[in-house]
Parts: C-alpha cells; sequence; structure tokens
C-alpha cells in the first residue's frame, strides 16, 4: 500500500488521444500528459475490487502520500475527457478477471517510488 494514490486510463482512450496528438509533434518535444482525470485512493479500488469479486480485500504497508498521478488537463482539454470513467474501468476489469480472462502475469513496478522501473 505504499503508494496511495493513481489516475489511470482505459487503453482505447489513450490510444485516441494519442492519435489525435500525433499533429502536435515537435522539436524540441512538446509534453502532453495522457490519463484520465480522476484521482483515486488505491486502497478505495481494491476495496471496490474485492466487492465485484465476492472477495475479502487485504492490505499490507500504509499509505506515504506518494502517488502515480499526472495532470492531463492540456490534453482532456484539447480532445475532451476519456470516454471510459474510473468506475466503468474497475467494472470491465473485475469481470475480465471472473471470467478468466488472459493475464501476461508481467509485474506493474508499481510499488517502485524511485522512477526506475
Amino acid at each position: 500500500m505504499t503508494t496511495g494514490y493513481a489516475n489511470v486510463i482505459w487503453q482505447g482512450d489513450a490510444c485516441n488521444q494519442i492519435i489525435q496528438a500525433l499533429g502536435l509533434a515537435s522539436h524540441p518535444a512538446s509534453i502532453l500528459n495522457v490519463t484520465g482525470p480522476e484521482t483515486f485512493s488505491v486502497r478505495l479500488v481494491a476495496e471496490q475490487f474485492a466487492r465485484l469479486m465476492g472477495k475479502k480485500a487485504e492490505f499490507s504497508g500504509t499509505e506515504n502520500g506518494y502517488g502515480y498521478l499526472n495532470n492531463a488537463a492540456k490534453a482532456n482539454g484539447l480532445y475532451g475527457n476519456p470516454t471510459v470513467p474510473l468506475a466503468r474501468i474497475v467494472d470491465y476489469t473485475a469481470q475480465w478477471i471472473m471470467a478468466g480472462g488472459a493475464n501476461l502475469g508481467k509485474p506493474t513496478h508499481f510499488e517502485t517510488q524511485n522512477g526506475k522501473y
């Protein structure tokens, strides 16, 4: 639970914004953060996953106030907010897991806080 907060985006929405941003490509590069506008508590989302999947959430560690956050105001101002909000991402993901959807088994490195993944 060390990293307590994040914002995320559905991959389809990320691809949509990235394709639209191709016209902004420049040298030197300009920065455009692409993510959802919602900042969420990892603990609360984990508890929501547990409820949806009929499980009990178990945690270790304590949130330290850090998060994986980006300010997507510029991208969302240019292209609109993502079409899939956080609540639907959680629901879709829970359904996928419960249906036995594919999992690549790759580490997320979400516990990393030094920028080295």
